[in-house]
């Protein structure tokens, strides 16, 4: 990809386009997770059909993330911005199946749901946050 004029291009258009999805399934998953969409449908099947959305997003996301890092290894190792944006995506992703898991499971908490689907949204934001920061390295 280093020495192709459009690979790094293509394989960053992928990436944001994944976002995109990836957002969108995450907001519909967390928001109805903690009741604040879709109240009166049935809030496990909705999120049961996000799911295969987001875990695809994320797929494609984590490919092209793999080969944009791959061009300029050291540039993104040594980036203090990149190793914050991996902790939050860890912390992201894990949180986002915390959420959806314990919305729709009998003697959940509702107000651990509205809790944590807040924290779940706000560290997808910084995940995007230091993506975009990164862009300007």
């Amino acid at each position: 990809m280093r020495e192709s004029t459009w690979g790094f291009a293509i394989v960053e258009t992928i990436h944001l386009l994944g976002l995109a999805v990836l957002g969108g399934a995450v907001l519909v998953g967390n928001l109805t997770s903690g009741r604040v969409l879709f109240r009166r449908s049935d809030g496990a099947a909705i999120v049961a059909a996000v799911r295969p959305v987001f875990l695809a997003a994320l797929a494609g996301m984590l490919v092209s993330g793999v080969l944009l890092v791959a061009s300029k290894p050291n540039r993104y190792y040594l980036d203090d911005t990149f190793r914050t944006k991996m902790v939050l995506l860890l912390l992201a992703v894990l949180s986002s199946f915390v959420v959806q898991r314990l919305a729709f499971r009998a003697g959940h908490s509702p107000a651990l749901i509205r809790l944590l689907a807040p924290i779940s949204l706000l560290l997808w934001l910084g995940v995007g946050v230091c993506g975009r920061i990164i862009g300007f390295l």
